[in-house]
Protein backbone atom coordinates (compact mmCIF):
# COMPACT_ATOMS: atom_id res chain seq x y z
CA UNK A 1 0.00 0.00 0.00
CA UNK A 2 1.35 3.48 -0.97
CA UNK A 3 1.94 6.26 1.57
CA UNK A 4 2.48 9.21 -0.40
CA UNK A 5 0.96 12.27 0.70
CA UNK A 6 -0.58 13.22 -2.62
CA UNK A 7 -3.09 10.48 -2.23
CA UNK A 8 -4.15 12.31 0.78
CA UNK A 9 -6.49 16.14 0.35
CA UNK A 10 -5.69 16.93 4.00
CA UNK A 11 -3.26 15.11 5.12
CA UNK A 12 -0.87 17.25 7.81
CA UNK A 13 2.96 17.31 7.56
CA UNK A 14 3.83 14.69 10.65
CA UNK A 15 6.87 15.89 12.42
CA UNK A 16 7.57 13.03 14.06
CA UNK A 17 11.01 14.42 16.04
CA UNK A 18 8.61 16.61 17.67
CA UNK A 19 6.28 15.69 21.04
CA UNK A 20 3.13 17.00 21.74
CA UNK A 21 0.47 19.46 20.41
CA UNK A 22 0.37 23.05 19.91
CA UNK A 23 1.99 24.28 23.25
CA UNK A 24 1.15 21.57 24.61
CA UNK A 25 -1.76 23.00 26.04
CA UNK A 26 -4.47 20.57 27.51
CA UNK A 27 -7.69 23.14 26.81
CA UNK A 28 -10.44 20.84 27.74
CA UNK A 29 -9.39 20.01 30.64
CA UNK A 30 -13.46 19.60 32.14
CA UNK A 31 -15.96 17.47 31.43
CA UNK A 32 -17.72 20.46 29.83
CA UNK A 33 -15.17 21.26 27.59
CA UNK A 34 -15.13 18.13 26.27
CA UNK A 35 -18.70 17.72 25.84
CA UNK A 36 -18.66 20.57 23.91
CA UNK A 37 -15.98 19.63 21.56
CA UNK A 38 -18.04 16.52 21.11
CA UNK A 39 -21.06 17.48 20.95
CA UNK A 40 -20.14 20.54 17.76
CA UNK A 41 -19.09 17.99 15.38
CA UNK A 42 -22.01 16.08 15.35
CA UNK A 43 -24.28 18.85 14.65
CA UNK A 44 -22.01 20.30 11.84
CA UNK A 45 -22.35 16.61 10.22
CA UNK A 46 -26.14 16.70 10.44
CA UNK A 47 -25.98 20.31 8.63
CA UNK A 48 -23.75 19.74 6.13
CA UNK A 49 -25.13 16.15 5.14
CA UNK A 50 -21.49 14.88 6.49
CA UNK A 51 -21.53 11.13 7.76
CA UNK A 52 -19.20 10.37 11.23
CA UNK A 53 -17.48 7.70 10.69
CA UNK A 54 -14.76 7.67 14.14
CA UNK A 55 -13.88 10.11 16.78
CA UNK A 56 -11.56 10.62 19.78
CA UNK A 57 -11.65 13.67 21.77
CA UNK A 58 -8.74 14.27 24.13
CA UNK A 59 -7.86 16.72 26.85
CA UNK A 60 -5.30 18.05 23.85
CA UNK A 61 -6.39 17.65 20.67
CA UNK A 62 -9.15 15.09 18.48
CA UNK A 63 -9.47 13.32 15.85
CA UNK A 64 -12.96 12.92 13.42
CA UNK A 65 -13.41 10.53 10.22
CA UNK A 66 -16.17 11.63 8.49
CA UNK A 67 -17.54 11.45 4.67
CA UNK A 68 -19.75 13.10 2.48
CA UNK A 69 -21.23 11.45 -0.36
CA UNK A 70 -22.46 14.83 -2.08
CA UNK A 71 -20.19 17.57 -1.26
CA UNK A 72 -16.25 17.07 -0.09
CA UNK A 73 -15.86 20.80 -0.40
CA UNK A 74 -17.89 21.77 2.65
CA UNK A 75 -15.09 20.48 4.71
CA UNK A 76 -13.52 23.83 4.81
CA UNK A 77 -16.72 25.12 6.16
CA UNK A 78 -17.14 22.61 8.90
CA UNK A 79 -13.42 22.82 9.99
CA UNK A 80 -13.56 26.79 10.19
CA UNK A 81 -17.15 26.81 12.45
CA UNK A 82 -15.98 24.30 14.50
CA UNK A 83 -13.06 25.60 15.90
CA UNK A 84 -14.80 29.13 15.56
CA UNK A 85 -17.59 27.84 17.61
CA UNK A 86 -15.77 25.85 19.99
CA UNK A 87 -12.60 28.71 20.39
CA UNK A 88 -15.80 31.49 21.38
CA UNK A 89 -17.22 28.84 23.63
CA UNK A 90 -14.01 27.47 25.23
CA UNK A 91 -12.90 30.97 25.91
CA UNK A 92 -16.19 31.77 27.50
CA UNK A 93 -15.78 29.20 29.93
CA UNK A 94 -12.55 30.43 30.64
CA UNK A 95 -13.30 34.28 30.74
CA UNK A 96 -10.87 34.85 28.32
CA UNK A 97 -13.04 36.73 24.82
CA UNK A 98 -10.53 37.94 23.47
CA UNK A 99 -7.60 35.44 23.51
CA UNK A 100 -6.24 33.28 20.48
CA UNK A 101 -4.73 30.16 19.93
Amino acid sequence: METNHTLWAHAPEHRLSEKGTYQKKHSLNTPKKLIIVRNLPFELALKYDWQLQAWSIMPNHYHIVASSPDDPATLKKILSTLHTLSGKELNRIDQKPKRRA
